[in-house]
């Protein structure tokens, strides 16, 4: 049986069911995945929102394993930002293989976390949401790696509380972005 594979119509009287196809299958477990690890990425930024600092969040995923997680981090002593995408590739240790990683982060990377990404050769991005940030994931995609945005409404009100309790703090991290 090859990935196309249709399964037989079911007539139910004038009208046929869609045919159940692998790749459809096979599409609804990627999406059910996708969410799974997204939740990871989240509780990261619900932990950065708990101790005062901006609510991103990013696992790395090797054949459906976390191999690193990051937070947004305010740097006391210069005042920075350390991105969450960062702080997780770096989390992850020294990768091997970049092979079968995606990176699941709440919001669309900055250009310091595109570099590291494009740097190991990760090949699959997915993000919350790229409302918030936009970022540069066009250098992504013209590298040719996989975006997917969920357009995650969880994500998305992250991010709006905590700009509109902090407009100058989310001020102050978007001139690093």
């Amino acid at each position: 049986m090859n990935a196309h594979t249709h399964y037989p119509l079911k007539n139910q009287g004038n009208q046929f069911e869609e045919p159940l196809s692998i790749t459809a299958l096979n599409k609804g477990f990627q999406l059910a995945a996708n969410h799974f690890f997204m939740k990871a990425a989240i509780q990261e930024a619900k932990w950065a929102e708990a101790q005062g600092d901006v609510p991103i969040g990013a696992v790395l995923v090797q054949n459906g394993r976390v191999i690193g997680k990051g937070r947004c981090k305010r740097e006391a002593s210069d005042g920075g930002f350390k991105s969450a995408e960062t702080l997780c590739l770096d989390a992850a240790g020294e990768l091997k293989t970049a092979r079968g990683t995606v990176l699941f982060t709440t919001l669309a990377p900055g250009p310091e976390a595109i570099r590291s990404i494009l740097s190991l050769g990760i090949k699959k991005v997915v993000v919350g949401e790229s409302e918030t940030y936009k970022g540069k994931t066009h250098w992504l995609t013209n590298q040719g790696v996989e975006f997917v945005n969920l357009n995650m409404k969880e994500c998305k009100n992250l991010m709006k509380v905590f700009i509109e309790n902090y407009p100058n703090l989310w001020n102050q991290v978007n001139q690093c972005l």
